[in-house]
């Protein structure tokens, strides 16, 4: 798979045909890898995927996401991962899934191999026999700005309320803008 950045999208219906071109910066080392890619499917059919730009989260907010999970870790005594995947369901981005009961162990289990805090749980039994709501929760990975923004908030303010200090929130403001 290839990913690179368009601009300036056009979409045009010629003859009940559908064209689409865009532009995209000129990097050196990504055109001759775009060719390469291309030149190698030797295809006369191509599968695209096309998304809206997002940029992608500031590493240096995410790095100190980590190291706040730590040091409450540290303060907790408990571990780190139990930390971020305990704000992951305070943040709450999750779906709710009405299964099959002999599913549930086999979903729970695939969904966790998405990522860390990726968690699937059963929440109830169902109206209907034989089948089990789960909740689905999403790893940080795929948060936007505002559920990044969140849970980061939310770390900082179990940090504060157990004495721990973290940056001042002009400096957090900034750390988060980075990835806006």
């Amino acid at each position: 798979m290839f990913t690179l950045t368009a601009n300036n999208p056009v979409l045009k219906i010629i003859s009940n045909k559908i064209e689409i071109s865009f532009e995209t910066d000129y990097k050196s080392y990504e055109v001759d890898a775009l060719k390469e890619k291309f030149n190698s499917l030797n295809a006369d059919k191509l599968t695209l995927k096309v998304s809206k730009f997002r940029k992608n989260r500031s590493l240096d907010a995410n790095a100190y996401m980590w190291v706040l999970c730590d040091k409450l870790a540290e303060k907790l005594n408990i571990a780190k991962l139990e930390v971020y995947r305990q704000h992951i369901k305070d943040i709450g981005v999750f779906r709710e899934v009405e299964i099959d009961e002999k599913s549930v162990d086999t979903l729970i289990h695939s969904w966790s191999l998405n990522g860390t805090g990726w968690i699937a749980e059963k929440l109830d039994y169902s109206n209907h026999d034989g089948f089990t709501i789960i909740a689905l929760y999403y790893g940080s990975s795929v948060y936007n700005t505002k559920q990044m923004s969140r849970l980061i908030d939310g770390i900082v303010q179990d940090c504060k309320d157990q004495g721990i200090e973290t940056l001042t929130p002009d400096e957090l403001q900034q750390l988060k803008e980075a990835w806006k």
